[in-house]
């Protein structure tokens, strides 16, 4: 492992390693709580960013995460809203 890389592993789900000076092994309900898995689909993004100022990627990543969520969870509203509306509901009079 080198270090500053995330690296995969565990029998119970993924379990990430994160390696420094020493690697460190989250487990499997950690990393569902912290990365997903509340029923929904996982969406994982690579960036290589080699060659940059570390901060700075950081830092422009989750400001543009940032801007799209909002713009994801009203899709997602609506989305939800129109289907409710097409398909019909089990025990509706």
């Amino acid at each position: 492992m080198s270090p500053g890389n995330a690296y995969v592993a565990g029998e119970k789900g993924p379990e990430p390693i994160f390696a420094t000076s020493h690697a460190s092994v989250m487990s499997a309900a950690l990393a569902k709580r912290y990365f997903g898995g509340g029923g929904g689909p996982m969406i994982s993004y690579m960036v290589d960013a080699r060659g940059t100022d570390p901060v700075l990627s950081d830092m422009n990543t989750r400001r543009a995460l940032h801007a799209v969520h909002g713009s994801a969870v009203a899709t997602g509203v609506l989305a939800n809203h129109d289907r409710q509306r097409r398909v019909p509901s089990v025990g509706k009079n």
